[in-house]
């Protein structure tokens, strides 16, 4: 599947990524017969890691398991994801089943009770309360389609955009139109920074400033350092649920470049913000016959 399926797929436990021109994504899930590798398990902890005998790795763009030391008749077979994988399962899909479930009872209950009662409104606010921890735990994993800029698209100049102090508590400096801008106006420059491979992208221990190009010569894009005439990199993303609502620009990408443009007319002295496309995926290396590691992904 392509990354713009993907940012709408909800259970992300059976996706590899594997960056391959029109496929960025294989999900098996629905893909249950004749695909015996979909139901090897990943070992969680110390006990299940001593079992761990297999490793992914890619092959002419398809994705293979291969032992990693002699397997016994009769022995299962499985692979390790890496802890990232587990933290990310954790808060993207073992938490939510969660919530949802307890969402669900506290709903049948309300059912069964008084709307005129204490008990009701204390019900009420504890599903206000659950629903907007579901809410922020999700906003990483779906988020609500942006539409695709179209062009033809304005032209901006430096001036026309200033940093400052964000507006989101604790996000550090944001992005500020210091004049009004129309739709579809593209922000003065493309997002700079360091390029890396996949092989130094895996190594990078803050990835909130990275930015993944699907490009075979510079797969990533690093403007954490990039501090100087990099306006780009002080657009933050919107996270929560009232954050979403104020987003106004989108990440497209032009002549190998990325670049910010606007998807609705904004008022001089506004704070850019953008949809944050960011996953933990199952991160598959270009080379032949690597290991797989895995990564988070800013698309």
């Amino acid at each position: 599947m392509s990354y713009d399926e993907f940012l709408r797929v909800t259970d992300c436990s059976y996706c590899f990524h594997v960056s391959d021109g029109n496929c960025a994504v294989v999900d098996a899930k629905s893909c249950i017969k004749n695909n015996p590798l979909r139901y090897v398990n990943g070992a969680k902890i110390s006990a299940q890691k001593r079992l761990v005998n297999l490793e992914a790795i890619k092959r002419q763009s398809q994705i293979w398991f291969v032992t990693t030391k002699p397997v016994s008749c009769g022995s299962e077979l499985v692979v390790d994801y890496g802890p990232e994988y587990w933290k990310w399962f954790h808060a993207k899909v073992s938490q939510p089943a969660m919530l949802r479930s307890k969402i669900q009872s506290i709903k049948k209950e309300m059912r069964r009770t008084a709307q005129s009662s204490p008990k009701w409104e204390e019900l009420d606010s504890k599903l206000d309360d659950l629903q907007e921890r579901l809410d922020e735990s999700m906003a990483s994993v779906t988020q609500d389609v942006v539409e695709q800029p179209r062009g033809p698209f304005k032209s901006s100049k430096a001036r026309d955009v200033e940093v400052r102090k964000s507006t989101i508590k604790g996000a550090g400096c944001g992005l500020f139109a210091a004049v009004s801008l129309a739709k579809n106006t593209l922000l003065p420059q493309p997002y700079r920074g360091k390029k890396l491979s996949y092989e130094q992208f895996k190594h990078v221990a803050d990835c909130s400033y990275c930015f993944h190009v699907n490009d075979a010569r510079c797969p990533v894009i690093d403007g954490r350092l990039r501090t100087k005439n990099n306006p780009l990199r002080y657009v933050n993303g919107a996270r929560t649920q009232g954050q979403k609502r104020m987003v106004n620009v989108a990440a497209i990408k032009r002549n190998g470049q990325i670049w910010y443009v606007t998807i609705q007319p904004v008022p001089c002295g506004c704070e850019f913000f953008y949809r944050l496309w960011s996953r933990i995926l199952e991160m598959v290396q270009p080379t032949q016959d690597q290991p797989c590691c895995e990564v988070r992904v800013v698309q």
